[in-house]
């Protein structure tokens, strides 16, 4: 992969794919781009929303746009959903523009993270219980396009900072 590509950021929500993409990108000289982010901003509505009133069908359907289209730029950090990768189209598209990395986190974990599971419309109305169970189902779903990554670093109980380090001393090593 020639320098100049994208640095895809994959994994469940709560893995800190936001919060570490806007420590690493500049640390790379990469623009950051969160899908997610663009996704409400081009819609004026938030992810929750989107779900809401359109269901998940039609957020997955303007979340592949987004992806595909933001991914003809090259050099960024592009922080995906969490289930971005579930159509096959999409982690294609990934793979042949980038590098995936995948910050993986135990159910456990990320539904600790994710606390009350506002704004996560896979998980809501769910008691604490209810959330590991369900991210255990999702994580298994999804595991097919995460096992698709160049790198994957383990984030239960490591800093934003420490874990943005150790991928850009990796992406240092694959630019070479």
């Amino acid at each position: 992969m020639a320098f100049g590509s994208n640095l895809y950021l994959i994994g469940m929500m709560g893995s800190g794919k936001s919060t570490v993409g806007a420590l690493l990108a500049p640390q790379l000289g990469l623009a950051l781009v969160d899908l997610d982010a663009e996704l409400a901003a081009a819609s004026g509505m938030s992810v929750a929303e989107i779900f809401a009133r359109f269901g998940e069908a039609e957020f997955r359907q303007r979340e592949s746009s987004a992806l595909w289209q933001l991914s003809a730029r090259r050099g960024q950090v592009m922080a995906l959903g969490g289930g971005a990768l579930v159509r096959r189209r999409n982690l294609e598209r990934a793979v042949a523009t980038g590098r995936l990395v995948w910050l993986q986190a135990t159910p456990e974990e990320l539904a600790r993270r994710i606390g009350g599971a506002g704004g996560r419309p896979l998980l809501a109305a769910q008691d604490q219980q209810g959330r590991v169970a369900r991210l255990t189902e999702l994580l298994a779903e999804r595991a097919a396009g995460y096992r698709a990554a160049d790198f994957a670093i383990a984030t239960d109980g490591r800093s934003a900072a420490e874990i943005a380090e150790q991928i850009a001393r990796w992406w240092a090593g694959v630019q070479t």
